[in-house]
Parts: C-alpha cells; structure tokens; sequence
C-alpha cells in the first residue's frame, strides 16, 4: 500500500510501501532508508560531524553497491548530481531533506555519479546538511542513497 505524504502540504512523494520513495516530480523512485552498512560492496568508516559514524563508500564502490542492490526488485543506479540535488528541500537545514519521506535521514555527504567536466578524475557528491553540492576524489568515501 502507497501513501502520500503530507498531502496538505503538496508533498511530491509517494511511499511504496516496499521500502521506496516516488518523486512526484520526476517519476524517480528513490531508496528510502540508507543502511548503516553497505557491507560487502563498501567498508570504508564515516565519521561526519553531524551524525552517527557507519560505513561509506568509494565513489566506485558506490556505483557497484546500487547496481547490485536488490531492494523492491532491483534496477537501482547512482544518481546524477542533477537527480540528486532534486530530492535536497531547501526549506529544511541539517538534514536539507523531506524526512517524512526519507525517515532517519541525516546531514550527510552522498556521492553522485556525476564527474567534474573537463576532470574525470573528481567526482561530484551532495552534501544534505543544507544541499550544496561539491566534488573529490573518487577514493573518498560518503554514503549513498540510489534511484531508480
């Protein structure tokens, strides 16, 4: 069973019910909940400031982690910066995030799959502490949240 949030309020997203999110908007279907642990795809350690530690991954790794994932059938995929910064709400600060719709969400750096123009060697992530977006290198591990 599906379940719109926040009607009154003109939420875009519909919960699946099979732990995914709908994006109204774009027709993306997004991982709702991040794992504390992407084991066995990714297990370097992340320790933000504003949120509890846990696993992160390789910017490669991140793209094997949601390709292989088999959450709600599968079909999963890093996102694009652009598909990324579309789920940030610009009302919200740490986390910049609709939380009824992404519960447990937290101010963290996500990767995206998205790379620098004209450097291939640096790698687009989202930071959902207030949504500004930056780039590293890939070896870097942040946490990850896929679409579909």
């Amino acid at each position: 069973m599906s379940a719109v949030f926040g009607e009154t309020a003109g939420s875009p997203f519909i919960d699946g019910g099979d732990g995914t999110v709908e994006d109204l908007r774009s027709g993306h279907v997004w991982q709702q909940t991040v794992p504390y642990s992407y084991a066995p795809y990714c297990t370097g350690r992340y320790y933000p400031i504003l949120s509890p530690d846990g696993d992160a991954c390789s910017w490669q790794d991140a793209q094997r982690y949601c390709s292989e994932l088999a959450l709600a059938g599968g079909g999963w995929r890093l996102p694009s910066k652009e598909e990324l910064q579309s789920i940030v709400d610009d009302e919200r600060d740490e986390p910049a995030i609709d939380l009824t719709a992404f519960p447990d969400a937290q101010p963290d750096v996500f990767w995206s799959s998205s790379s620098v123009d004209g450097s291939p060697e640096l790698a687009w992530y989202v930071f959902f502490s207030h949504g500004s977006a930056n780039f590293s290198a890939p070896r870097s591990t942040f946490r990850v949240r896929c679409v579909r």
